[in-house]
Formats: C-alpha cells, sequence, structure tokens
C-alpha cells in the first residue's frame, strides 16, 4: 500500500491464552520492521488475519470461531483500522477461512473442526452476498491438506492452495495442491508439493505461507 508492504498476524502476549490481529511495517533492509501494533482484539480468541484487495478497497476475514460466525471487514485506515461490514456466515465453527475471486465468482475455503476436521467450499455472487455449499464439498477430510495455509495464487501459470499438513502435529506442514478446476459446480485439485518444518534447524512446525510481488512470508514453531 503506497509503496510500503504491511504484514498482518496472530500475537499471543505472554502469560495469555487468546490471540489478537497485530500489524507491522517491513522495511527494505533485512531484519527492519516497525513496531507491532493491535487492529483487532476481543474476548474470543483471533487469528489468520486473511487480508486482500477488492474494487479500490482493503478486506479481511479473521478467524473468530470461537464466535461461531465468520466476519468480513473493511478497512478505514490502512493499515491499523478496520470496521465490521457483514456477518457472513453465523453459528458455524469454522476456522482459516480464505477467499478467492474468480470469472467474476467469490470462493470461499473454510474448515471445521468438530466433530472431526473437514475444508467445505462456498461460493457466492458478491464478496458479502449469500454463501451457497459447492456441490463437490467436502473438498477434502484428510488432516494431511485441510486447513488453509495462506491465500491461493499463481504461480507459473498454475493455481496453487496451499493447506496445512497436521498428521504429525498441528501445523506440522504445508502441503501445496494445485487448482485443476474450479467452477460453481466442479472442484478438483491434486498435491504437487510439500514443505516440512525442515527449512530451518530446531522447527517443530511451519503452518502458514503468503506472499506479495516483493516478499515471501513463512512462519515456523520452536521451544525457546
Amino acid at each position: 500500500e503506497n509503496g510500503k508492504t504491511w504484514l498482518y498476524f496472530e500475537h499471543i502476549p505472554h502469560g495469555a491464552r487468546i490471540g489478537r490481529l497485530c500489524c507491522m511495517e517491513i522495511g527494505a533492509r533485512p531484519g527492519d520492521f516497525s513496531k507491532p501494533e493491535v487492529i483487532l482484539e476481543r474476548k474470543q480468541h483471533l487469528s489468520y488475519p486473511c487480508v486482500f484487495p477488492h474494487h479500490g478497497d482493503t478486506f479481511m476475514i479473521p478467524e473468530s470461531a470461537e464466535d461461531r460466525v465468520i466476519q468480513l471487514y473493511r478497512a478505514t485506515r490502512l493499515p491499523f483500522e478496520f470496521r465490521l461490514e457483514a456477518n457472513l456466515v453465523e453459528d458455524l465453527n469454522a476456522v482459516d477461512t480464505t477467499p478467492f475471486f474468480l470469472d467474476g465468482k467469490w470462493y470461499f475455503f473454510t474448515t471445521t473442526t468438530e466433530p472431526f476436521m473437514e475444508t467445505f467450499l462456498f461460493c457466492s455472487e458478491s464478496l458479502d452476498g449469500k454463501w451457497r455449499l459447492h456441490p463437490r464439498n467436502p473438498i477434502s477430510s484428510s488432516v494431511r491438506n485441510s486447513r488453509g495455509a495462506g491465500h491461493l495464487f499463481y504461480q507459473n501459470g498454475r493455481l496453487l492452495r496451499p493447506a496445512q499438513d497436521c498428521s504429525v502435529r498441528y501445523g506440522y506442514g504445508i502441503t501445496m495442491n494445485e487448482v485443476l478446476r474450479l467452477t460453481p459446480s466442479e472442484f478438483e485439485e491434486r498435491r504437487v508439493d510439500f514443505i516440512s518444518p525442515s527449512w530451518r534447524h530446531g522447527l517443530l512446525g511451519t503452518h502458514t505461507l503468503n506472499s506479495n510481488a516483493a516478499v515471501e512470508v513463512i512462519d515456523g514453531i520452536r521451544y525457546q
């Protein structure tokens, strides 16, 4: 935004049990970061701040599964101020909702946690419109490629959907799925790659990958 790169992330303060959402600027030099600022905090846990542009505005769908609601926020003053725009889905315990706009339609990938992990695909005519269940649901019932691990993105002409591999532990690795078909009536994907936590010594897991034209961001967990 205006030549600056902003990173949105979940932050759990020391001694706390619930997450809040923060933002900081990534500078041009390695290790050059601004001081994180809290952009959204509630009594319930918040995570997975999925931020994306649409028609000149910036929106965010955070994970708010403890409230059993999927909410859409609109930025009123980037990068730090967002207001609630709409409740997209209510009475649903779902995590890591990831939207994708293709051929004039919105698609939403989201994962239920009760009674077990399954990823469902919804579609809608508009960003804040009524969601319809996709006829190919559930698109995944495997702990190896269900929960979202970041935005869908194109690489070398292929549409990729990163998903968490939770077979070893929560957030162990990232499965890269190539989306072969995505229409209101069709969905097909295949696993094409895997990112294990071995990319850095001492990591126990890695579960989120995002990028823009200049920066790629990946996370890791370790004992300290």
